[in-house]
């Protein structure tokens, strides 16, 4: 039995995050990236927070370039509540 196809593809819809801004803790490598890169593929904008990572700036790039995303690196070290929030609002200025 051939399963019909639609003219639009709704399930497509429902994962599109234009316009929406996604902060990942942890994003410039391993499941952080994962994460990171189907925001992108999504349309989201995103903010890589890091702790020590020296790569997450340039992988940052990448994933602009890669998928015409806004993207921008912040370091934060997560285990102190007062540098998340002010990273935070640092990405809320930023991508408004």
């Amino acid at each position: 039995m051939v399963l019909s196809k639609p003219d639009d593809a709704p399930v497509q819809k429902l994962f599109d995050l234009t316009g929406k801004v996604v902060a990942i803790t942890g994003g410039g490598r391993g499941i952080g990236l994962a994460v990171a890169t189907a925001y992108a593929e999504a349309g989201a904008k995103i903010a890589l927070l890091y702790r020590t990572t020296a790569t997450t700036p340039k992988t940052t790039e990448e994933l602009a370039c890669k998928y015409q995303a806004q993207a921008r690196a912040y370091q934060a070290d997560v285990t102190k509540p007062e540098k998340i929030s002010m990273a935070i609002n640092t990405v809320a200025e930023d991508f408004g």
